[in-house]
């Protein structure tokens, strides 16, 4: 789980008639990645044009099902063959497919026509919906009189207002959607150029009705409601009527399809049949004692380790409780063999990160509560980390005294207004209080970055690159290690105290004079060892010049981002007083709208739901975005590399059955 192993290569070779048992037993279970042994030959033309016309297949039923509005899981239908001969079961599952698409392709044209009637009728909907409460008959047209009925932006109507104000026009808002606002004018016959030429200006059209609806805003609103809703059901019928065949050869056409790649990748002699790929080393055993099984004892079964290859698979164990951090480690990469993935260390501090940064115990609830919902109705692994950094922002928060803010008054009643987590923007001594924040950000930081130096370390101990591990990497280690130590175990004045008396002063301790002389051998060492290895190892051929320009390059950049990384950690403060000064401004916005009586009690309350709605949601993307990056540009470039390909046997998704067994 700590550390990413490589795959191996296994070669089975089978008598010619288990093959078609052997390859249903690897796909079924997922235990092969395969690699090609037929290249040079170009491989079996007619399997291959079979495999093709199969992937065809699959890809115009996934066409048809996005056109019917349907969704396609194969593990919802088990895939039922007549034999268990791939071949004949691919040409059975294309037949089938062929019949089904013959039934469907002429409905297609009329499904789609509905739903493009539907598209209309939902976009006519919405422009009259801020209209769909007036009852007036639009085809009336009264003599001494005119009217117009519009739908006007809402950020155009006091330009409307105020370019056709006059006593004789009558302008009534009717109602009210959005950014939408819904107007009748009324005005003298007299002025209708007028109010034309300024609708024209203004880009505001007056509202059309189609001839087939009610002239009537509120009737024809009703009217497309009713329509929408039948189209709706229509779409339904027509889609439950062609799912259960479409999903049954969709299943078929998926296992096949597997079947046929393992096939494609195999050499098949009069004979005998060889499979080459990769596989899980753990699982070999099981392998080879599968193969025996289903052959009866008449397999040869081979291991090797994988050579030559430019980047080898690997295997990476997780559990399911960890696996949403380990969705964030593969979206930075897969590892390389033998490399540590950092997925039990992300467990702890990305929560932890996320959680200083959005300290307030009510919005971390929410976002545990949206996480819980999200994964038990979509199963999302994303739903399982909303979870946990729920959970441990509700910590931070409750630490911090926050809950919705700061209006009720959590931090009183809970730490009797000394919270151990106070934010300065509420402090009692705010500079105490953002010091205090100040010192915790860097001390998180100094962790992540001594881990990240130590564990590029081990990797390449590991990988036995003694090379790199002791004239590149050890000197990081020192150059990062030693200064950060100070932010660990000292307060943050005491440690650049002690940092600044060793660049600056005269390094009168001696923790000050081990980071002097620690930060004099660790630069020396990045400057000069790699080049005299080198040196020494190839003499003459070595061009010195170009070593000691890249040596230069990596010290300079070392440096850098000793001291730009560290800072980075600085947005945990950043964020955490961005979210508590954004809470404490609608709070007392809220209290001064407390004084104004009824009315301002009510706009107090909303002004303060709206304003834990966006922290809830802007700030917690926020949070999240940036604990990102902590992650992916100040650590994991220290020694992940996330250059790997993970292990991806092919597996089928749904359940096999032959003839015999229904």
């Amino acid at each position: 789980m700590l550390i990413a192993r490589k795959t191996k290569i296994a070669t089975i070779a089978v008598p010619k008639e288990y093959l078609n048992d052997v390859v249903g037993a690897l796909i079924s279970l997922g235990l092969i990645q395969p690699i090609p042994m037929n290249q040079q030959d170009g491989g079996n033309k007619e399997l291959k044009d079979l495999y093709r016309n199969v992937t065809q297949a699959r890809s115009k039923c996934e066409e048809i099902s996005q056109v019917i509005g349907v969704s396609l899981r194969p593990e919802d239908s088990p895939a039922k063959f007549t034999s268990k001969d791939w071949i004949n079961n691919a040409n059975e599952a294309l037949r089938e497919f062929e019949d089904i698409r013959k039934i469907i392709e002429p409905k297609i044209e009329e499904i789609m026509q509905l739903q493009k009637m539907l598209e209309e009728y939902a976009r006519l909907a919405e422009s009259i919906r801020p209209l769909n409460t007036l009852d007036i008959d639009l085809s009336q047209k009264p003599e001494f009189f005119g009217y117009l009925v519009a739908v006007v932006e809402e950020n155009k109507l006091s330009k409307l207002l105020d370019s056709v104000g006059h006593e004789d026009v009558f302008i009534e808002t009717a109602g009210i959607y959005g950014y939408s606002v819904g107007i009748i004018v009324l005005y003298r016959r007299a002025y209708e150029k007028e109010i034309e030429k300024v609708f024209s200006r203004l880009s505001v059209k007056p509202l059309v009705i189609p001839e087939e609806l009610p002239q009537n805003p509120a009737k024809a609103y009703a009217r497309l409601q009713e329509l929408i809703l039948s189209l709706r059901k229509s779409l339904e019928i027509e889609a439950s009527q062609y799912l259960p065949s479409l999903l049954s050869v969709y299943s078929k056409l998926t296992v096949v399809e597997a079947a046929l790649l393992l096939l494609n990748t195999s050499v098949i002699t009069g004979s005998f049949a060889a499979i080459k790929g990769y596989i899980d080393p753990d699982k070999a055993d099981s392998i080879k004692e599968l193969i025996r099984n289903l052959t009866r004892g008449l397999y040869l079964f081979s291991v090797e380790e994988s050579k030559d290859v430019p980047v080898i698979p690997t295997v990476v164990r997780v559990p399911k409780l960890l696996k949403p951090f380990h969705n964030l480690v593969m979206q930075y990469g897969a590892p390389l063999p033998n490399e540590i993935v950092p997925t039990i260390f992300v467990a702890v501090t990305f929560p932890l990160i996320f959680a200083l940064m959005f300290p307030d115990a009510g919005h971390a609830l929410a976002v545990a509560l949206f996480g819980a919902y999200y994964y038990y109705t979509r199963k999302s692994d994303y739903g399982l980390l909303f979870i946990y950094l729920g959970m441990a922002a509700f910590i931070t928060g409750f630490l911090a005294g926050e809950f919705f803010g700061p209006i009720l008054h959590f931090g009183e009643l809970v730490w009797h207004g000394h919270p151990p987590m106070e934010s300065p923007v509420e402090a009692a001594s705010p500079t105490e209080a953002l010091f205090r924040l100040i010192g915790l950000s860097l001390r998180v930081g100094a962790f992540i970055l001594i881990a990240g130096v130590t564990l590029s370390f081990i990797n390449s101990l590991i990988s036995r690159d003694y090379e790199k591990a002791f004239l590149s990497k050890l000197p990081k280690l020192i150059l990062f290690g030693v200064p950060l130590t100070g932010f660990l175990f000292l307060s943050t004045h005491e440690a650049l105290g002690v940092i600044y008396d060793a660049a600056l002063g005269g390094a009168s301790t001696l923790y000050g004079k081990l980071i002097r002389y620690s930060f004099f051998f660790s630069i020396l060492g990045l400057l000069v060892l790699e080049p005299l290895y080198e040196l020494a190892k190839h003499g003459k051929q070595v061009k010195i010049g170009m070593l000691l320009m890249s040596s230069f390059m990596e010290v300079f950049e070392s440096i850098l981002l000793l001291i730009g990384n560290t800072v980075s950690f600085l947005r945990i403060l950043g964020l955490a007083l961005a979210h508590s000064g954004i809470m404490y401004g609608f709070a007392s916005m809220t209290e001064r709208a407390f004084e104004g009586g009824i009315i301002g009690i009510m706009l107090g309350v909303i002004a303060y739901v709206f304003g834990n709605i966006l922290g809830i949601a802007l700030e917690g993307i926020v949070a999240y975005a940036h604990c990102t990056r902590l992650h992916f540009y100040e650590w994991f470039t220290k020694f992940y590399s996330g250059k790997g390909k993970i292990f991806a046997p092919i597996k089928i998704r749904t359940k096999v059955l032959f003839q015999t067994q229904y």
